[in-house]
């Protein structure tokens, strides 16, 4: 069975967030981010996380949850990779107030850069 999480049209003239920002979805402890796709040039990445000081619903996490990474831009650069646990936050979405996460990095399952060069 396939399940969408998320799904929105690209828009070009929208403004790239200045934070890093994922998707946060799964179910149960099988946890994974997926990088919010903007417009080009922009990548796209998936990996499996941990989350190390909250534990999400499955209610929450069917529906996927926007996670900005504060201090760290949105550039490929800047990627969530290694094993260090990184510092996220929830954005507050329909009314809940914005909660800080512990993240361990897991393992990337997709990295690709060329194919949203242009």
């Amino acid at each position: 069975m396939t399940r969408v999480i998320h799904f929105r049209k690209f828009d070009p003239p929208a403004a790239k967030p200045a934070q890093l920002a994922y998707l946060l979805f799964g179910k149960g402890a099988g946890l994974f981010l997926a990088y919010v796709i903007t417009k080009p040039p922009d990548f796209d990445h998936i990996l499996s996380v941990k989350a190390l000081n909250h534990k999400f619903t499955d209610g929450e996490l069917s529906q996927g949850t926007p996670i900005v990474f504060p201090g760290k831009t949105n550039a490929v650069s800047k990627r969530i990779r290694g094993v260090e646990p990184v510092m996220g936050q929830t954005t507050g979405t329909g009314g809940a107030a914005p909660e800080t996460l512990q993240l361990q990095p897991g393992i990337k399952f997709y990295f690709e850069q060329d194919e949203l060069a242009s």
